[in-house]
């Protein structure tokens, strides 16, 4: 399945960098299973979803996480590249109470998820905050009533 069938709204192009820790990275390891695609083209996860909820992901996805693990025997953390569509995978396996390690797994990456799919519209609404301060404070120096020649 392309990552680009899930979504007509969906930029094929748009690829976000998420810098990950270790713990994140190996906790998205272990609730990815690889989604397949079977003959008849519907595509299914790798091992059954139950009794843990594992998110079915395509392969070129974890092949990814997997070099941001191997990168991570260096360095605590990676940089890892992903798609928009593989943004919402990750975002369906955060959970935002897990803690590994004394690490908020879960809230950290809800984080990075929606700042790298909201960043532009994050930034769009503090410059329009930044114009209204302007605006309100321009208009706190005008006298509201002036004096009137009588």
């Amino acid at each position: 399945m392309n990552h680009a069938d899930w979504d007509d709204d969906i930029d094929v192009e748009d690829i976000k960098t998420l810098t990950l820790t270790r713990n994140e990275l190996l906790y998205i390891d272990d609730s990815m299973t690889m989604l397949i695609e079977p003959e008849t083209n519907l595509p299914l996860p790798f091992r059954p979803l139950a009794p843990k909820a594992l998110i079915p992901a395509p392969a070129n996805m974890i092949d990814k996480i997997g070099m941001a693990i191997l990168a991570t025997v260096d360095s605590p953390e990676a940089e890892v590249q992903l798609y928009v569509s593989e943004l919402y995978i990750l975002r369906e396996l955060c959970v935002s109470y897990l803690t590994i390690n004394g690490e908020r797994i879960g809230y950290n990456l809800k984080q990075k998820v929606y700042k790298a799919l909201l960043g532009k519209e994050i930034e769009e609404g503090e410059m329009l905050s930044e114009e209204r301060q302007r605006f309100e404070n321009l208009l706190g120096k005008v006298e509201m009533n002036p004096k009137l020649d009588e």
